[in-house]
Order: C-alpha cells, then sequence, then structure tokens
C-alpha cells in the first residue's frame, strides 16, 4: 500500500491547522484550497486540541482514498467542505513559466 498526500504545506495557529500554501498541481489546489485556509475539521475528527503531526497523520492514507475537510476561510460566513483524493506527491524542483514572448520566470524549491 502507498501513502498519499494533498499537497498542502501546513502549521499550527490558534489550535487548527493553518494552510500555507497549496502545492501547484497537487489535490490540495485543484480542489480550490488556499493559503490562509484554516483547516478545522478532517472527515468527522475536530483538528482542535490535536498536534501539528496528528493531523498530519489524520490528512494522510492510501493513495486514491478520499478524505474530507472543513476549512473556515476569511471573509466566507459558512465553513467550507472540500473532498479531495489523496495521490502521491511529486515536488517538481524547478518550474518554469513564460511571461511575455522573452520573459521567463524560474522558481527553484530547496527542499
Amino acid at each position: 500500500m502507498s501513502l498519499g498526500g494533498l499537497g498542502i504545506e501546513v502549521t499550527m495557529e490558534s489550535g487548527v491547522v493553518k494552510v500555507i500554501s497549496p502545492i501547484d498541481d497537487t489535490p490540495a489546489s485543484k480542489a480550490g484550497i488556499k493559503a490562509g485556509d484554516y483547516i478545522v475539521k478532517i472527515n468527522d475528527t475536530q483538528v482542535q486540541g490535536k498536534s501539528l503531526s496528528e493531523a498530519v497523520e489524520l490528512m494522510r492514507g492510501p493513495v486514491g482514498s478520499a478524505i474530507e475537510l472543513t476549512i473556515r476561510r476569511r471573509g466566507e460566513k459558512k465553513a467550507l467542505t472540500f473532498n479531495v483524493t489523496r495521490e502521491i506527491i511529486q515536488i517538481k524542483s524547478v518550474k518554469a513559466e513564460l511571461l511575455e514572448k522573452k520573459y521567463w520566470v524560474y522558481t527553484i524549491n530547496f527542499l
């Protein structure tokens, strides 16, 4: 069995998991999860009171399995629910993007 993930960088803030950034082309970014979102529930489990490592463990699971995240987002009155399917996350160390005909932007991830 391979373990999969969602493709988000997270931290703990005020007892809940805060999304630092969804990684491009991962299940989290495709689902619409954004930087600054607060994950308050993973499936039916409240995140508050759990450590960051416990919350991350809840988000990991078999590749192809689904997970439900309940998220609080600034500007939204109600909590948002996202159903995300876990995948093997591969980090691209260099990403290139053409801005105009002669300008390229390179992003390098140092892991």
